[in-house]
């Protein structure tokens, strides 16, 4: 009998330890999936909401607590519908707007994306009069996503960059490539 306790100890041991490893074992394994699972919902941000303006997307992607950190607005962006003004808002401003991403990089919820935006400026926005001048800059925006939606961004480009464009008049077309 006292060899059946020994065995009994000994099996309880072994059903914790694979268990414990097992457990560990399945959060790695998940964690690739799931910063995939993550890269793909900004890839839908970029893709789908802002190059085609497919707008009814952001009610998928974006959560009713979203917070759109902006260094070009008077604060930050909430919620759905603010992104969805947001995304509004630079597509009326900016014919043809379209964002290509250069780099995007994933780890756990965070999801960093770096891009260069392009569009010609034919609507006013912010005070400014469009000029027709193509328009081009770099950004970088860190997403934060839980439970399949983006909670939270934090929005940084090339603001000098944009506003001297924004301003300037057209440049001449043997100016481009």
């Amino acid at each position: 009998m006292k060899n059946t306790g020994r065995v009994s100890v000994v099996a309880l041991m072994i059903m914790v330890t694979v268990l414990a490893f097992g457990s560990v074992g399945q959060v790695a394994a998940d964690a690739p999936r799931s910063e995939e699972t993550n890269k793909d919902i900004v890839h839908r941000w970029m893709d789908e909401v802002l190059n085609q303006g497919n707008i009814t997307v952001v009610d998928q992607i974006i959560s009713p607590e979203f917070v759109g950190h902006d260094p070009l607005d008077t604060g930050s962006v909430y919620g759905q519908a603010g992104a969805r003004a947001l995304v509004s808002s630079m597509r009326a401003m900016l014919t043809g707007f379209h964002v290509t991403e250069q780099a995007l990089v994933a780890e756990g919820e965070m999801v960093s994306c770096m891009t260069i935006s392009r569009g010609r400026f034919t609507e006013p926005w912010g005070g400014l009069l469009p000029n027709g001048a193509e328009i081009q800059y770099v950004g970088h925006t860190l997403f934060h996503i839980q439970d399949g939606q983006i909670v939270e961004a934090w929005f940084v480009y090339d603001t000098l960059g944009l506003m001297q464009q924004l301003t300037a008049p057209p440049a001449e077309p043997w100016l481009y490539p």
